[in-house]
């Protein structure tokens, strides 16, 4: 296997198994994203960015998906190893991520 290849596997599987963790206190989001709702809407944006936000909790399973089929369609043709590591980390753009890396950050600081 050369160095090319490894890395692009290395692209493929690190973010696939962080990110796979990232299912297991999925669920226990789903609470905040009804909660998004709890408090009353201050305006026409606070409504959309609301809906946005519960949205993207409760489509990471979703996300995931996507992202683990796109990043293996490009290692499976050889596509270079930033580009296998770009698609990976599509799930991090999800509401979910963003919560669970400041949680993260919180326990450790």
């Amino acid at each position: 296997m050369d160095k090319v290849a490894l890395l692009r596997m290395l692209a493929f599987t690190l973010p696939l198994v962080l990110f796979g963790l990232m299912l297991f206190p999925w669920p226990f989001n789903l609470i905040n994203a009804a909660m998004v709702f709890d408090a009353p809407i201050k305006g026409f944006f606070d409504g959309i960015t609301r809906w946005i936000v519960a949205i993207s909790l409760v489509s990471y399973p979703l996300l995931y998906g996507v992202a683990t089929f796109l990043s293996f369609k490009a290692m499976k043709n050889k596509r270079k190893p930033l580009i296998v590591l770009m698609f990976s980390c599509i799930s991090i753009l999800s509401a979910h991520s963003i919560f669970m890396i400041y949680m993260a950050f919180e326990i450790l600081h």
